[in-house]
């Protein structure tokens, strides 16, 4: 149990180092899906838990708010802006995406498992995760002299946590 309490955190931390001002990226892209192919080979003992490698693509694309003076906005959002014309409707389709695209990655998990009441369940978290929690201003906390959004550690914790039920049940 202070395993998973331990991986939940790391990943969180990860998370929210991987969106911090000068910092790499990798720590979310590589460091989560490491952490997490770390528990499940523990636990299911096959190499198909390195399909949780497929966890860089979601964890790639970008979310973040439409800034229409902003070079650097996600294709995505920008996809969607320009649909809808709206920035809340554009960030929710983009969150939309993203959380579909997490579940699919974790789909090989489930196949090996047959488990599939923890896939929907834990599909579910992920889900209300990206669309409800990562719309959220919750401030920063500083760490390893880092500015990090506490979304984003809440986001990539709780994103751990429903990867983790579908592990493990």
């Amino acid at each position: 149990m202070i395993f998973l309490f331990i991986t939940i955190i790391l990943s969180g931390i990860l998370g929210a180092l991987g969106g911090a001002e000068n910092s790499s990226k990798l720590y979310r892209r590589l460091g989560i899906p490491m952490v997490l192919i770390l528990n499940g080979y523990l636990i299911l003992h096959t190499h198909w838990t390195y399909s949780l490698l497929l966890l860089i693509l979601p964890l790639s694309i970008g979310y973040g708010t439409y800034d229409s003076s902003d070079p650097k906005n996600s294709l995505l959002i920008e996809f969607f802006y320009k649909k809808t014309q709206s920035i809340f409707k554009a960030s929710y389709f983009t969150k939309g995406i993203i959380a579909l695209v997490t579940i699919l990655c974790l789909l090989p998990i489930v196949i090996i498992k047959h488990n599939y009441i923890p896939f929907i369940i834990g599909s579910i978290g992920i889900i209300l995760t990206y669309l409800e929690i990562s719309i959220k201003d919750n401030g920063t906390f500083y760490l390893f002299k880092k500015q990090l959004l506490k979304t984003d550690f809440y986001v990539y914790s709780l994103l751990t946590s429903c990867i983790l039920i579908i592990i493990y049940y």
